[in-house]
Protein backbone atom coordinates (compact mmCIF):
# COMPACT_ATOMS: atom_id res chain seq x y z
CA UNK A 1 0.00 0.00 0.00
CA UNK A 2 1.33 3.21 -1.14
CA UNK A 3 1.28 6.61 1.20
CA UNK A 4 -1.63 8.70 0.02
CA UNK A 5 -0.87 12.35 0.14
CA UNK A 6 -0.94 13.53 -3.63
CA UNK A 7 -1.67 16.75 -5.70
CA UNK A 8 -5.12 16.41 -5.37
CA UNK A 9 -7.28 14.23 -7.93
CA UNK A 10 -10.74 12.72 -7.74
CA UNK A 11 -13.50 11.39 -10.32
CA UNK A 12 -16.00 12.52 -11.94
CA UNK A 13 -18.20 11.13 -15.13
CA UNK A 14 -17.36 14.64 -16.88
CA UNK A 15 -13.62 13.47 -16.03
CA UNK A 16 -12.66 11.20 -19.03
CA UNK A 17 -9.01 12.13 -18.36
CA UNK A 18 -8.74 11.71 -14.76
CA UNK A 19 -7.24 9.27 -13.29
CA UNK A 20 -8.53 6.36 -10.62
CA UNK A 21 -6.87 5.70 -7.62
CA UNK A 22 -7.47 3.09 -4.87
CA UNK A 23 -6.10 2.75 -1.63
CA UNK A 24 -7.25 1.37 1.57
CA UNK A 25 -8.05 3.05 4.82
CA UNK A 26 -6.93 1.36 7.88
CA UNK A 27 -9.35 1.95 10.78
CA UNK A 28 -9.06 5.38 12.58
CA UNK A 29 -6.74 6.31 9.80
CA UNK A 30 -7.18 8.77 6.59
CA UNK A 31 -6.39 9.45 3.56
CA UNK A 32 -5.58 12.76 1.65
CA UNK A 33 -4.82 14.26 -1.51
CA UNK A 34 -3.96 17.84 -1.49
CA UNK A 35 -2.87 21.10 -4.15
CA UNK A 36 -2.54 24.56 -4.51
CA UNK A 37 -5.44 26.56 -6.07
CA UNK A 38 -6.16 30.09 -7.21
CA UNK A 39 -8.79 31.64 -5.70
CA UNK A 40 -11.72 30.74 -8.36
CA UNK A 41 -10.19 27.52 -8.92
CA UNK A 42 -12.09 24.36 -9.43
CA UNK A 43 -11.99 20.85 -9.36
CA UNK A 44 -14.33 18.33 -9.85
CA UNK A 45 -14.24 14.88 -8.23
CA UNK A 46 -15.86 11.63 -6.57
CA UNK A 47 -15.60 8.68 -4.73
CA UNK A 48 -16.35 5.61 -4.17
CA UNK A 49 -15.84 3.21 -0.42
CA UNK A 50 -16.91 0.00 0.74
CA UNK A 51 -18.64 1.59 3.39
CA UNK A 52 -19.23 5.29 4.90
CA UNK A 53 -16.11 7.56 5.73
CA UNK A 54 -15.95 10.60 6.85
CA UNK A 55 -15.28 13.30 4.02
CA UNK A 56 -14.10 17.09 4.00
CA UNK A 57 -12.23 19.45 2.15
CA UNK A 58 -10.09 21.69 4.55
CA UNK A 59 -6.95 24.06 4.60
CA UNK A 60 -4.89 25.09 7.15
CA UNK A 61 -4.44 28.99 8.31
CA UNK A 62 -1.74 29.12 10.92
CA UNK A 63 -2.45 26.32 13.53
CA UNK A 64 -6.63 26.73 12.63
CA UNK A 65 -8.41 24.25 9.85
CA UNK A 66 -10.74 25.33 8.16
CA UNK A 67 -13.71 23.40 6.54
CA UNK A 68 -14.93 24.75 2.61
CA UNK A 69 -16.51 21.21 2.94
CA UNK A 70 -17.63 20.49 6.46
CA UNK A 71 -17.33 16.58 7.53
CA UNK A 72 -20.02 14.12 6.71
CA UNK A 73 -20.09 10.60 6.91
CA UNK A 74 -20.24 9.33 2.70
CA UNK A 75 -20.11 6.23 1.19
CA UNK A 76 -19.95 8.01 -1.84
CA UNK A 77 -20.49 11.15 -4.30
CA UNK A 78 -20.86 10.91 -7.95
CA UNK A 79 -20.38 14.64 -8.96
CA UNK A 80 -18.88 16.76 -6.76
CA UNK A 81 -17.35 20.31 -7.06
CA UNK A 82 -15.24 22.45 -5.34
CA UNK A 83 -14.22 25.80 -5.82
CA UNK A 84 -11.48 27.21 -3.89
CA UNK A 85 -12.86 30.86 -2.02
CA UNK A 86 -8.86 31.49 -1.30
CA UNK A 87 -5.29 31.21 -3.07
CA UNK A 88 -4.13 27.84 -0.50
CA UNK A 89 -3.16 24.43 -0.63
CA UNK A 90 -6.28 22.56 -0.20
CA UNK A 91 -6.62 19.09 0.93
CA UNK A 92 -9.71 16.32 0.06
CA UNK A 93 -9.55 14.45 3.16
CA UNK A 94 -11.48 10.19 3.87
CA UNK A 95 -11.07 9.51 7.52
CA UNK A 96 -12.34 5.70 8.30
CA UNK A 97 -14.04 6.00 11.95
CA UNK A 98 -14.37 2.44 11.28
CA UNK A 99 -13.02 -0.89 13.42
CA UNK A 100 -12.27 -2.65 9.85
CA UNK A 101 -10.29 -1.53 6.21
CA UNK A 102 -12.21 0.14 3.71
CA UNK A 103 -11.35 0.47 0.13
CA UNK A 104 -11.41 4.05 -1.33
CA UNK A 105 -11.65 4.54 -4.91
CA UNK A 106 -11.64 8.18 -6.34
CA UNK A 107 -10.68 10.57 -9.29
CA UNK A 108 -10.61 14.76 -9.52
CA UNK A 109 -9.65 16.54 -12.18
CA UNK A 110 -8.72 20.48 -11.78
CA UNK A 111 -10.57 22.97 -14.21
Amino acid sequence: MRPLLLSIALLLPLAASAEETQTEILPKKIAEECFKLKAGDKVSFGFKAGSDLEFNVHYHEGEAVKFPIEPSAKAAIENGEFSAPIAQTYCLMWKNTGDKAVTLSYWSKPQ
